[in-house]
């Protein structure tokens, strides 16, 4: 990562979040991109002020999901054999720089090349700017923990600027970066629950390693470097996949059918996951595939944001409808509606 126009390597800290190539279109694009504004403001005060488009610093900021679905296909490289898509946002001002870039592809044509990423930089330290690095500190857990549920990425990692040069020549195609944070899928690592220097604990399909705490991750270079040779010597940590391993829904209806099966709303306030459930219906490969599409549409659930509080609002619901049509392709209308009333019971517990 040694390319600040790329990177943001110029930064203070940069968050990083990092997937394989799959395909997406604009519009599945734009729907994570504007969670992660959401998310980044509930997460501090200090990601809540004025953003900008940076190749439009007076113009307004997209709003509503038109707004958005227009800036990401507005982004778009149409002229290229892999449509890309590269959107900057940046909050005004010369002492602050905070920024959020976003650079996809929207096609598996040329993997080795894909390089998916989202970084988020941040530089101003004080007092010359008006971010507080320090400050936070105590918010990065909920950062990192929020873009992965939103983007489903492959390693999402908080990296100081030295610990983040001293690592990597290629921050796309190598193993994930270390940082005072950072979170690794199952698919790129065989990180142990034990690790000196770090906490370590579960989250979604992967762990999350924290140094020396994931409440805390105030650790220094030499720590974080500490951790990263340990990593590398146990052979814990590997580069992404060149294409991103998900489980598209082929079968609508069976899908329907184990879905149905699989949540179980008669189980008190919250719904309960039957796995076994599915293994009885559909047992051997069949039975693993579909669950893998139900984790799979779970996962998208999980992460998708809403503006609102209520999520059992019917304008509410509805906007989830939507969103988790564009997310999830494939799904018969029945599967849509479970899927609402999954993402409305995951927004309440």
């Amino acid at each position: 990562m040694n390319d600040p126009d790329n990177t943001g390597t110029h930064a203070g800290v940069v968050v990083a979040v990092v997937w394989g190539a799959r395909v997406e279109s604009p519009s599945q694009l734009a729907i994570p991109l504007s969670s992660t504004f959401r998310a980044l403001a509930k997460a501090s005060q200090q990601f809540a002020g004025e953003w900008k488009p940076e190749d439009d610093p007076t113009g307004a900021f997209p709003s509503t999901d038109d707004q958005w679905r227009a800036a990401v296909e507005n982004a778009a490289d149409h002229a290229r054999p892999e449509t890309s898509i590269g959107y900057t946002a940046l909050r005004p001002g010369t002492k602050d720089l905070l920024t959020v870039r976003l650079v996809a592809r929207t096609s598996t044509a040329a993997p080795h090349q894909c390089g998916n990423h989202l970084i988020v930089s941040i530089d101003s330290p004080r007092p010359s700017g008006t971010v507080d690095l320090a400050g936070l500190e105590g918010s990065f857990r909920q950062v990192v923990t929020s873009l992965v549920a939103i983007w489903r990425p492959d390693w999402a990692s908080v990296i100081p600027g030295d610990a983040n040069q001293l690592q990597v020549d290629d921050p796309w195609t190598g193993p994930p970066v270390v940082g005072s944070l950072t979170w690794v899928s199952n698919a790129v690592s065989d990180v142990p629950t034990v690790i000196a220097g770090a906490e370590v604990r579960r989250y979604m399909r992967g762990k999350l390693l924290g140094v020396p705490s994931t409440n805390r991750p105030t650790a220094g270079t030499a720590e974080i470097l500490a951790v990263q040779q340990a990593l590398e010597a146990s052979s814990a940590l590997r580069p992404p996949p060149a294409q991103q391993q998900r489980a598209p829904i082929t079968d609508p209806a069976t899908f329907e059918v184990a879905l149905r099966a699989y949540l179980d709303f008669d189980s008190g306030r919250a719904i309960r996951s039957r796995p076994e459930r599915v293994r009885e219906l559909f047992p051997g490969a069949d039975g693993d595939q579909l669950l893998a599409q139900i984790v799979d549409a779970g996962e998208v659930a999980w992460g998708l944001w809403s503006a609102r509080w209520d999520p059992t609002a019917a304008d509410v619901k509805a906007e989830a409808r939507w969103k988790l049509g564009v997310l999830v392709p494939n799904l018969t209308a029945g599967a849509l509606d479970l899927l609402v009333e999954w993402w409305v019971d995951l927004q309440l517990y």
